[in-house]
């Protein structure tokens, strides 16, 4: 078997897949222009239609302006989760191995994170153990060697032995070396983004209706006449929008999660 093949097979597959996200986020951008063209034929400003050069601002500025609040919603949700591997692992119950632990279990787990960290030619990473899951499980965090960590379960310590715990070990170094953490923390930033689309319609189709409780249009209408009508159905198309846009990005999410996990497989040999 050619694991070098299948290291390039994972990488070419999660560049074509961050590609489609990028293409989804475009298309959710163009999602929004077409709402816009439906508004605008709807709701005549000074009762004249736009003019094309009057549309065409019209389409740079909601584009733009969907892009900034999916850059700066990512952006947000980047820095919220910067937190390094260590702080991680302690949020989900880690417990720090210290290098003098008594436990001969946790011996053994330092003696083959620190092999694995010298043959990668990498810092040791902190290393935790979650005492009170009795699974097989592990997992490495952190955005940069200098705050690495990995953690393991109390199961796979008292369950696998040497080699296995080698290679559970060689697996998460793998996700370390590849950049993982940093790619998912890119991809859930961008998700938050989308979402914020949907909630921008939600606040949208609210302040229309609290605006329609408090002052009735004298016509009889929504508040605003028909741009009250347009601010609602524009902001139940963004909410549609959004929903779709977060199902469809966390889909692509999940092809790139297990993407990874093939190439951590493949890296870890």
């Amino acid at each position: 078997m050619d694991f070098f093949t299948h290291q390039d097979d994972a990488r070419r597959n999660t560049r074509r897949l961050v590609a489609l996200f990028a293409l989804a986020v475009l298309a959710l951008i163009a999602a929004i222009n077409l709402v816009a063209v439906l508004a605008m034929d709807w709701v005549q400003v000074e009762r004249k239609s736009l003019t094309p050069d009057q549309r065409w601002q019209v389409h740079l500025i909601l584009s733009l302006s969907s892009a900034a609040l999916i850059a700066l919603g990512s952006l947000f949700k980047m820095w919220e989760l910067r937190a390094g591997g260590a702080v991680v692992a302690t949020r989900l119950g880690g417990r720090l191995v210290e290098p003098g632990t008594g436990d001969a279990a946790e011996r053994q787990l330092l003696n083959v994170v620190e092999e694995m960290a010298i043959a990668s030619g990498t810092p040791v990473p902190a290393v935790f153990v979650l005492e009170h899951e009795t699974g097989i499980n592990a997992f490495a965090a952190g955005l940069g060697a200098d705050d690495a960590a990995v953690a393991v379960t109390r199961g796979t310590l008292l369950q696998l032995n040497r080699d296995e715990l080698s290679g559970v070990i060689g697996h998460e170094f793998s996700h370390l070396l590849n950049g993982d953490s940093r790619l998912n923390l890119r991809l859930i930033g961008v998700l938050h983004g989308i979402l914020l689309i949907g909630l921008t319609g939600r606040a949208m189709v609210r302040a229309v209706t609290l605006s329609h409780q408090d002052r009735r249009d004298r016509r009889g209408g929504v508040a605003g006449g028909g741009v009250g009508v347009a601010l609602i159905v524009g902001g139940i198309a963004l909410i549609v929008i959004g929903a779709l846009g977060t199902f469809f990005g966390r889909l692509i999410q999940s092809a790139v999660s297990r993407s990874r996990e093939f190439l951590a497989d493949a890296s870890a040999v």
